[in-house]
């Protein structure tokens, strides 16, 4: 039996909130429909057939470099948001599923691969450094020695003799961070050894709170036009709530400050690609006598406000 590659993280809470955010991006969703999609899923396959009719990589680039061209392209998209995926072919579906955007339902936490077709590019806590002895960072799952001395605060470069016993380095681990809690908790020890260095740790903010959910949440119910009364009385918490949880919900899927302009430029925006139901598609379309919900919302987009219409800019003069 196989080993596992010990470096490949088991799937977190952390990992499904910040795919959920992901999904809730309007770059990234802009991202996925120019570069990602039934495009890259083709290329996928004609990749895959290749090698299945016995090519090689001596003349994949030849012979298949459209579809090469379109996974580069689609992969350095994937990197702008810490997106990194699995180069095993059997998992290029589920890549696809799982990071596809217009696919917003999260399946339930027993369906979720204990670990992901990609990985977030997240630093790990512990790693090891390539040295001039010819170690393999990549075997370590580490660093060069160049990048490893680039060193926040909080993290330390630490060296260590794996010929000696497993319990005996642990041990030696477990006193060097109880040493550096006692240091960093009692201030006065040595005339506060480290304290300028340990004012500088940046806080973690990984932990997972039941009230990040809850902003996705109310983001999604938002984004269909649901007024903040009526979030409240859905989710059973006050008006101001929904509105403090839609803002910080706006800062963790768009990673900046709330930009009201933006928001309503974009997020009203139906694509068909996010509807559950098509008129194409749909198998009441030979009886239908009206348009269904997800229908409508497609049609009103177009709407605007007699409110609107007299104070947008530029319409004062068309109207006179």
């Amino acid at each position: 039996m196989a080993k596992k590659y010990p470096y490949a993280r088991a799937t977190s809470e952390a990992d499904l909130l910040r795919l959920a955010c992901l999904k809730e991006n309007f770059e990234y969703i802009d991202f996925w429909e120019k570069k990602g999609g039934e495009k890259v899923e083709r290329a996928f396959k004609e990749i895959q057939n290749f090698y299945d009719a016995g090519g090689t990589t001596a003349t994949i680039c030849e012979d298949c470099g459209q579809q090469i061209e379109t996974v580069t392209y689609f992969d350095c998209g994937l990197n702008k948001f810490g997106v990194r995926r699995s180069t095993l072919p059997a998992d290029d579906v589920k890549i696809m599923k799982i990071l596809d955007p217009f696919l917003k339902d999260m399946p339930e936490r027993k369906d979720i691969p204990k670990r992901l077709p990609f990985n977030f590019v997240n630093p790990l806590s512990v790693f090891g450094v390539e040295t001039a002895n010819g170690v393999s960072h990549v075997e370590s799952g580490g660093v060069t020695l160049e990048y490893a001395l680039r060193m926040k605060p909080s993290e330390r470069l630490l060296k260590a003799d794996l010929s000696r016993k497993r319990a005996e380095l642990i041990d030696d681990f477990k006193r060097f961070i109880d040493a550096v809690d006692y240091f960093r908790n009692d201030t006065e020890i040595n005339g506060g050894i480290n304290s300028e260095n340990y004012s500088k740790w940046e806080p973690d903010q990984t932990r997972f709170r039941k009230e990040a959910w809850q902003q996705i949440e109310v983001w999604k119910l938002r984004k269909e036009k649901k007024t903040f009364a009526e979030i409240a009385r859905r989710l059973d918490i006050s008006e101001d709530a929904a509105k403090q949880r839609f803002y910080k919900a706006y800062e963790r899927t768009q990673e900046k400050k709330y930009d009201q302009e933006k928001y309503n430029k974009i997020a009203y925006i139906v694509r068909k690609d996010e509807m559950k139901n098509i008129c194409e598609t749909c198998p009441h379309r030979q009886t239908c006598c009206e348009l269904c919900p997800d229908a409508l919302r497609f049609i009103d987009q177009d709407h605007i406000k007699m409110k609107e219409l007299i104070f947008s800019d530029g319409l004062n003069e068309k109207l006179i």
